[in-house]
């Protein structure tokens, strides 16, 4: 135990009395980690409110008046076009410059009329939310004006009725947005954790490979499973404290944007404020999420740790690790990537698999799908995972091969 602890001791002492190493580790991805989530917050509420303050431009051919005046009072401002400018009008849609145009047919009103089916051809981009919104404010005056018409050929809109629906909405309320939250909150987390740990964990092992100094300590009567051992706790802790300031950077981007949304909430539809309200109030974290958080953080730095140091001592120099530890990196942010792309509930076998089952909880805890038993689960496999990591480590620490 004295001999492990004189390892810890030297391994912690070579980190905290660099300074570039510790600006690296926890003074670069606080700053980061605020600066990226209240960046990212503040220009998604801008475009938000962007978008619902945008006043919608319809430019039209032959449009009857009925519908203009439908427009006009959704506060749409209508300009006439010439057909001979469609090409013009098409470019500058498809370009983001205009928003959205509609060519009626020139009968348009008195085919309805006669019982004839008319038409009218309408361009938007649907890449642009100004076109976006422009196409959908038209259709709702459409649906409304076909539903009038409707109404008269049947002798009113009663008669339209077909059936009374009563439906009761079960799933939370605005549960895409808080899924998309909940995955790229867990992106981040993992990444800075893995990443300090790899930079680490290559000069640790395979760094002092290359320079000589392991070869020094494999000669002094040290057991050499209780070097690696020694290593992998140094760059265990490393990580967690890692982990800290990772946790610290997301709670302060958080009340940034929070602030932000607090003095920009006037400027809000009713609508967009309830439902950011609401947002808000599903990922608010009681003590015990956050304890649970900690913990998750934690035994994915220390997961991660084991695992470095255990590829790390299968190389012989820094340019080898990196070559060995990079696809399993590649592999990493694609775990991390999964529940903000599919932005699906993960299942409980996913707990199971080393790593993965690691993002899957913070995911789910963040979401507010986690439970006690998956929680349990995934702590248990981590601890088993990373305490095979060590062994595996020590048995690379005592083949000669691999060591020299």
């Amino acid at each position: 135990m004295n001999k492990l602890m004189v390892v810890l001791k030297k391994e912690l002492k070579r980190v905290y009395s660099d300074k570039k190493i510790m600006f690296n580790l926890f003074v670069l991805p606080l700053i980061s980690l605020t600066v990226i989530y209240s960046a990212l917050g503040m220009f998604l509420i801008s475009t938000i409110t962007d978008t619902e303050e945008h006043q919608s431009t319809i430019y039209e051919i032959n449009m009857p008046a009925v519908i203009q005046d439908g427009l006009e009072k959704n506060n749409i401002k209508v300009i006439s076009a010439d057909m001979n400018d469609l090409e013009k009008h098409e470019d500058k849609i498809k370009n983001g410059e205009e928003d959205f145009m509609v060519v009626f047919a020139p009968d348009f009103i008195e085919e309805i009329s006669q019982g004839v089916v008319s038409s009218f051809k309408t361009y938007y981009n649907e890449a642009e939310d100004y076109s976006k919104k422009a196409y959908q404010q038209f259709s709702s005056v459409m649906g409304q004006y076909e539903k009038s018409v409707l109404a008269e050929r049947v002798g009113g809109v009663e008669n339209l009725t077909v059936y009374e629906e009563s439906s009761v909405q079960l799933a939370k309320e605005n549960i895409f947005i808080i899924k998309m939250v909940s995955g790229l909150v867990t992106m981040m987390i993992v990444m800075f954790i893995f990443a300090g740990s790899m930079q680490q964990g290559i000069d640790m092992i395979a760094g002092e490979k290359e320079r000589g100094s392991l070869a020094t300590m494999l000669m002094t009567p040290t057991d050499r499973k209780t070097l690696a051992a020694g290593k992998v706790s140094g760059l265990s802790i490393i990580a967690v404290f890692s982990s800290f300031v990772t946790f610290i950077g997301i709670i302060l981007a958080l009340l940034i944007n929070k602030s932000f949304l607090e003095s920009r909430s006037q400027a809000f539809s009713e609508g967009i404020d309830q439902g950011i309200s609401q947002v808000f109030k599903s990922l608010q974290f009681g003590f015990d999420k956050i304890i649970m958080l900690l913990i998750l953080m934690i035994m994915t730095a220390i997961i991660s740790a084991s695992f470095i140091c255990y590829l790390s001592s299968r190389a012989k120099t820094v340019k080898e690790a990196g070559t060995l530890i990079s696809p399993f990196y590649i592999v990493i942010m694609i775990a991390a990537y999964i529940p903000y792309i599919t932005q699906e509930t993960p299942k409980f076998f996913s707990y199971f698999v080393p790593l993965y089952g690691n993002v899957a909880s913070i995911y789910s805890l963040i979401e507010g799908t986690f439970n006690i038993s998956s929680f349990i689960v995934c702590c248990l496999m981590t601890i088993l995972y990373a305490g095979a990591f060590v062994f595996f480590t020590g048995k690379s620490f005592e083949n000669e091969k691999v060591m020299f």
